[in-house]
């Protein structure tokens, strides 16, 4: 009791107020609450039966699950009819007989014969359309058909016979040789100057697309490995006279018609020593060499001693190395078309189906064209939308002078 208790006047006090002074300590409260838990909980223990005394409510058979069978566990059965009746809606309820057979199983591929790589599905796809495959060349040169001298390293016929063109040129396949599908051969010129549409030829172009590096690009012999690496066939462009020159001037060691045997020998020699690998020799311009026949001669000559083939790009028409290659046996075809000669995708796409319609006529045909960037794209855009059709064989200019025994 407080003091101020006593100095306040009396007065009756309120139900709520008596139950309020009376009102229990937390601690107390919390007790009581737990004490009625601990009753709940005895109650409920009570009331919940022992496992031994639950009755069965229902019961119902349970039938046993099929065994799992699969394709690779399980050997198939034989497929044998099985008698049903089918259920038809008739008036008097009868039914009609058929037979049914169970499905077959579909046969599980084996892993170990699908392709491992996009590469080698690639691979698969153009060897099931008699295509040529993108395989590695190897590195040139190759000792055997290679001669050191004082103007490098050039091609010769090995001692037992073999021609440099044929052990440099890439593999084809015999059923594509003896098929009768018209075959194309395309040859793309004027890299190993530029690096960045060099690489991209070699990149994007596939591997039976020749390529013809000129002889003054640097470090030419790893880029002609570079080309062999990802299978392409290769050319070396000789720079020849053409009408004008000098105001129209391929570049050094030109072959000029004025110029005596000798001085064209040496600069062919140092053309050819400048790198290995390639199959033959394609001219770089040269209308007006072309068609001295007296100038010509010592070439076509020096071309066939040294186990090579040459390319007539078609662009000197009084050309005269078909009538001198024949007399001399030397491995040599004129190429029918340039596909670039109009620059525009559209020209290009034509010119390659008239390329088509050529080697149609005659059985091949070859085209030729610069790495251009428009060339390159166009080439590469028609080769991926017209090569899947199977109307032709694009091949490496080697089996053209392969072709039905020929060269």
């Amino acid at each position: 009791m407080h003091d101020d208790d006593l100095r306040r006047p009396l007065k009756p006090r309120s139900r709520w107020q008596r139950l309020w002074e009376r009102r229990p300590t937390p601690a107390r409260a919390a007790m009581a609450l737990t004490g009625a838990a601990f009753g709940a909980l005895a109650v409920w223990a009570m009331m919940t039966p022992m496992p031994e005394d639950l009755q069965t409510v229902a019961s119902a058979p349970v039938k046993p699950a099929d065994p799992v069978a699969t394709g690779s566990t399980t050997p198939a059965k034989a497929e044998t009819p099985v008698r049903r009746k089918k259920p038809v809606a008739q008036d008097d309820g009868a039914g009609v007989d058929y037979d049914v057979l169970p499905q077959a199983q579909r046969a599980i591929p084996d892993a170990s014969s699908l392709p491992r790589s996009p590469g080698e599905a690639k691979r698969r796809k153009m060897a099931a359309l008699g295509l040529v495959m993108d395989r590695p060349l190897p590195a040139a040169p190759i000792r055997m058909v290679s001669e050191r001298t004082k103007a490098g390293i050039l091609p010769r016929v090995s001692r037992s016979g073999k021609a440099p063109w044929k052990v440099y040129a890439k593999p084809v396949p015999r059923k594509v040789l003896l098929s009768s599908k018209p075959k194309i051969a395309i040859v793309i010129g004027g890299l190993g100057i530029n690096p960045a549409l060099t690489a991209r030829a070699v990149r994007d172009l596939p591997g039976a697309v020749t390529l013809a590096y000129a002889p003054y690009g640097a470090r030419l012999q790893k880029q002609i490995n570079a080309a062999r690496r990802k299978g392409h066939e290769v050319l070396l462009q000789v720079p020849m006279e053409p009408w004008g020159y000098p105001a129209v001037n391929p570049g050094p060691k030109t072959l000029l018609a004025g110029a005596d045997s000798k001085t064209n020998l040496a600069s062919l020699r140092w053309i050819m020593g400048r790198a290995a690998g390639y199959v033959g020799l394609v001219n770089y311009a040269g209308q007006k060499f072309l068609a001295n026949g007296e100038a010509l001669a010592p070439i076509v000559h020096e071309i066939r001693k040294r186990g090579l083939i040459f390319l007539d790009d078609g662009s000197a028409r009084q050309s005269l190395l078909p009538s001198l290659a024949s007399v001399i046996s030397l491995p040599a075809r004129q190429a029918a078309m340039r596909i670039d000669a109009d620059s525009s995708p559209q020209a290009i796409g034509a010119a390659l189906d008239q390329l088509v319609k050529r080697a149609r006529a005659s059985g091949s045909a070859i085209g030729t064209g610069t790495a251009f960037g428009t060339t390159l794209r166009g080439l590469r855009n028609w080769l991926e939308e017209e090569q899947g059709r199977g109307d032709f064989i694009l091949v490496p200019l080697s089996a053209i002078y392969k072709e039905k025994g020929r060269g």
